[in-house]
């Protein structure tokens, strides 16, 4: 998955997109937001390059629609509000990790390789987040937290 090219201002040419400082996992750099819910994160090193997507809380209708826009953007077969955990799985597989610390969800990290971790958030039985991470150092703090 090569999401270092992508901006979400690019994505979400129609809505209102504002960049701002922020330290994503420990690293500080560029994020791209749509309000709260949605941001495209570029570290410091490099600026050029988005290293993390992180979508979250998606659950009104018009935040499904603009979630869902990313989704294709992203050439990922899935959909906020629709796509349940047995869908992803057929694609990706069993999870290498769980974590039940949401009300009334899960999170579900697969990680794909040692610069690719996926993250899903599954409420109410469907896809209500995701997170993508491609910086290698990033995918291995996450690794540590989890003890894999």
């Amino acid at each position: 998955m090569k999401i270092s090219e992508l901006r979400l201002k690019d994505i979400l040419k129609d809505y209102e997109v504002w960049e701002q400082e922020i330290e994503y996992a420990g690293v500080p750099g560029i994020a791209e937001m749509y309000g709260y819910q949605i941001g495209f994160f570029r570290p410091q090193k490099e600026l050029r390059s988005t290293v993390a997507i992180n979508i979250q809380e998606i659950e009104t209708p018009s935040l499904i629609h603009v979630a869902n826009l990313v989704l294709r953007a992203l050439d990922l077969n899935l959909k906020f509000g629709e796509t349940t955990i047995e869908e992803i799985n057929s694609i990706y597989g069993i999870a290498d990790y769980t974590d039940d610390m949401i009300v009334d969800g899960f999170n579900y990290e697969y990680y794909i390789s040692p610069d690719l971790l996926i993250v899903f958030t599954i409420v109410r039985k469907v896809l209500w987040g995701l997170e993508i991470i491609t910086d290698e150092e990033m995918v291995d703090a996450s690794r540590e937290c989890n003890f894999l």
